[in-house]
């Protein structure tokens, strides 16, 4: 067995393999890479300047500081931070992304959203669609009374690979005030 720099990448003799100390391979003969631990991992921000509000059935709408959901900063003075917020409305924001060439849909999706609400006890209301015309593969997430992050896991099943995706998000009960501060998915890479 052959050692390269710090890396501890590993050779076998007579091997078509080289394999990585943190627990992935490069096969050779194949040409097939697997990825050790968050290195299979993917990531896809969903930044609040790109969502927009879905005000009725067929309407989208961008997101000011004038709408309810807004999009503006918790205080330009003390915390520059952007933020959507909800007052007393349960209207969803939307995104609409491109899934990434090497997603697995093997692993399923995590959807992590950092936010609070405030005043009345509330959830996130999730709509998750793969492609045109497909099924809502939704749920609910909990929401906390100081700023944390809610992981909603998307099953596998529903997930379609190099397809269109939409993503909403809201509060389940237009009561109260809520506050979403990041918005990121996370999934497995496909070996390559």
């Amino acid at each position: 067995m052959t050692q390269f720099g710090q890396a501890k990448v590993y050779s076998k003799q007579g091997s078509t393999e080289l394999t990585i100390d943190a627990g992935g391979y490069l096969n050779a003969a194949s040409g097939k890479v697997t990825m050790p631990g968050v290195l299979g991992k993917g990531y896809i921000d969903l930044p609040l300047a790109a969502a927009l509000e879905a005000a009725s059935a067929d309407s989208i709408n961008a997101l000011t500081s004038g709408t309810n959901p807004s999009i503006s900063r918790i205080n330009a003075g003390t915390d520059p931070k952007g933020q959507i917020y909800w007052s007393s409305n349960a209207d969803k924001v939307q995104w609409d992304i491109m899934l990434p060439h090497d997603l697995s849909t093997a692993g399923g999706m995590i959807l992590n959203l950092y936010g609070e609400a405030s005043g009345t006890a509330n959830t996130w209301g999730v709509g998750i669609f793969f492609g045109v015309g497909d099924a809502d593969a939704g749920t609910t997430g909990p929401l906390t009374s100081t700023p944390a992050n809610c992981s909603i896991a998307i099953s596998s099943a529903n997930i379609i690979a190099n397809a269109p995706m939409t993503v909403l998000v809201g509060p389940t009960s237009a009561s109260g005030l809520v506050r979403l501060y990041g918005a990121r998915l996370v999934y497995s890479k496909a070996s390559s």
